[in-house]
């Protein structure tokens, strides 16, 4: 179907449908069904001319100001990949008629030229390619449900920020990366998963003076003030974003418990807080609010900053990274200490890393994580062999680093019942970062 918009100069606004092929144009009179508006819904987006990071909420408002929109990207005059990003996933084929928006581009214009360079139309109809130009721009992509994340994000980061001397920059943006998309694909209930894309700034281009890479990710589910309220009594959206920023903090489970299965609430915390630490810039917008930290460069410091009701039909996260990082380790360390701050703290110590006795069961971390389908299934194996009296070997060979949730993820379980059963777990090849986020997570599951 074709479907197309009517607007009166003086009067309501009429979304229509029309049931003829999609080649046909039609007049106003083929419209087969209309519905007609107490307010004009289906209106162009109007966003501002140039949508840039450094003041967001203009074009938030004028997303949160309709459930569903129409924009030409030629009519605008600059648009960086956050903004392409966010209008992608509203505007992707499979979203029913009453919430996908319309956005058009073509050849005409520079905006136009760049979204078809980084493969937005693409992604819009749901065929990701591969368009990416390393150092320079990751192409607009779906991310799916049953997707390793962590891989994926490996990808992402490796495309952006591929030099050799860029090895903690890189691993610092694959960890956030792989937090928010672990987000989406957990928690928005969004079945047509994530949508997301990076650009990389350089430095004195753009108003960046520090070469910068952007990150965007956005779906349009059930948003945070849905997802918190299950498990926490919130009301408004604004408490939502603001309260999601907090350690320990999930719609999985209750304030004051430290996690769940698969969660342990820290995602959001640990991107927020490395945006702090980096001075970058981290934006969080869902349905009817928006929290945004930009960073002071010359301070080393950040505000922040609550839009209500700005927000976005869905969730939409975007980070920036200064390509400054020269210690990962020590910035992962700092995070997981303010953390520690505002959670419970607990001295029990289950993980050994001594040698395990020869012969025990021994998980390979890093196939596990490969095989996201089947994670959940094969954590269950690992805690009921555990429950039963069998100790394992977690063996983390050929990982750098490892985000705290997908630490949780992996061994929240397996390590409460084998402290219960007193029943050993052990753990090889775990390199410092690794270790140091190993004895966090022991610090708070116990």
């Amino acid at each position: 179907r074709e479907r197309r918009r009517a607007q009166c100069d003086r009067g309501p606004y009429v979304r229509a449908f029309t049931q003829e092929p999609e080649s046909t144009r039609l007049s106003n009179s083929a419209v087969a069904r209309f519905t007609w508006m107490a307010d004009p819904p289906y209106l162009d987006l109007a966003p501002p001319p140039r949508i840039a990071l450094a003041d967001p909420k203009p074009f938030l408002a004028a997303l949160s100001a309709r459930p569903w929109f129409f924009q030409r990207l030629s009519e605008l005059d600059a648009v960086e990949m956050w903004a392409l990003v966010a209008m992608c996933a509203l505007s992707r084929r499979e979203l029913a008629d009453d919430v996908r928006s319309d956005v058009l581009g073509d050849n005409t214009s520079s905006v136009g030229r760049f979204a078809h360079a980084v493969g937005f139309s693409n992604a819009q109809v749901g065929t990701n390619i591969d368009a990416s130009q390393p150092a320079k721009t990751v192409a607009i992509q779906r991310v799916r449900l049953g997707q390793p994340s962590a891989k994926v994000a490996r990808e992402i980061a490796g495309l952006a920020v591929p030099g050799v001397d860029e090895e903690d920059s890189r691993d610092a943006l694959a960890y956030v990366l792989d937090e928010l998309l672990r987000n989406v694909l957990q928690h928005s209930g969004d079945a047509l998963g994530a949508v997301v894309g990076a650009q990389r700034m350089d430095a004195g281009k753009g108003g960046y003076s520090r070469a910068t890479v952007q990150i965007a990710v956005a779906d349009t589910g059930r948003g945070i003030l849905e997802s918190l309220r299950r498990n926490h009594a919130i009301s408004t959206a604004d408490v939502a974003v603001e309260m999601a920023l907090r350690p320990h903090i999930s719609g999985t489970f209750a304030e004051g418990q430290t996690g769940s299965l698969d969660n342990a609430g820290l995602g959001l915390f640990f991107t927020s807080e490395m945006a702090k630490l980096t001075a970058g810039r981290f934006l969080l917008a869902s349905r009817g609010a928006a929290v945004f930290l930009p960073g002071d460069e010359e301070g080393g410091t950040h505000t922040i900053e609550l839009f209500s009701p700005e927000g976005f039909p869905g969730t939409l996260a975007v980070f920036e990274l200064p390509l400054e990082i020269k210690d990962r380790d020590a910035l992962l360390e700092v995070i997981r200490g303010r953390a520690s701050q505002q959670a419970p703290a607990h001295s029990r110590r289950w993980l050994s890393y001594e040698a395990p006795p020869e012969g025990l069961p021994r998980v390979l971390v890093g196939d596990l994580l490969e095989d996201t389908g089947n994670l959940p299934t094969r954590v269950e194996s690992y805690r009921a062999a555990i429950a039963a009296g069998q100790p394992h070997v977690f063996d983390f060979a050929g990982i750098p680093v490892l985000t705290q949730s997908a630490v949780h993820a992996l061994l929240f379980h397996s390590v409460r019942v084998g402290w219960a059963m007193g029943v050993k777990v052990y753990v090889e090849h775990a390199s410092p970062a690794v270790r140091s986020g190993l004895d966090y997570f022991e610090s708070y599951a116990l």
